[in-house]
């Protein structure tokens, strides 16, 4: 008898095996320094001459509502790589805390509570810092103000005179 012949594979499948292949690629580059140097050569000539050819838009070159565009795409594309980052961290996280023995039956060691971690640290360090500058923003248009109103007063004045 014949041996049975497999189903063939769906798309995604076929999708996801080239993924896979494509992933273990770059690890095995990145991991040589050499190959690792090669390939980012590689990949600066192929931005310098899609530079060159005009297939890129470089962002001095965009008009206003284009870059806008552009960054609402960087945007979302960093957002979702922001995402994945945090799921694949909760993952581990939930991974380890599964596997690791219970604490109650060894020796108990008390654990200082952990600290602000250094992401939540630049969060909070870039809303300071966009704070500081709209408030100096308001600071600047108030005292535009103040000058517009005193040169008002100062033609006013002069106006009455005349």
């Amino acid at each position: 008898m014949p041996p049975k012949k497999k189903p063939p594979k769906t798309r995604e499948e076929i999708l996801e095996q080239k993924r896979i292949a494509v992933q273990l690629r770059y690890q095995r580059l990145k991991n040589d320094p050499q190959k690792l140097e090669e390939m980012k050569e590689k990949e600066r000539l192929k931005y310098q001459k899609k530079k060159e050819k005009g297939s890129i838009k470089l962002v001095k070159d965009m008009s206003r509502r284009e870059h806008k565009a552009a960054k609402k795409t960087w945007k979302e594309r960093c957002t979702k790589y922001r995402q994945k980052k945090r799921a694949m961290k909760e993952i581990t996280n939930t991974f380890v805390r599964e596997n690791t023995p219970d604490s109650t039956t060894g020796p108990t060691l008390e654990c200082p509570a952990p600290l602000r971690s250094s992401e939540n640290a630049l969060v909070e360090a870039r809303k300071k810092q966009a704070r500081k500058k709209r408030a100096k923003i308001l600071k600047d248009k108030d005292n535009k103000i103040q000058q517009y109103k005193q040169k008002l007063e100062k033609y006013k004045k002069r106006g009455g005179r005349v």
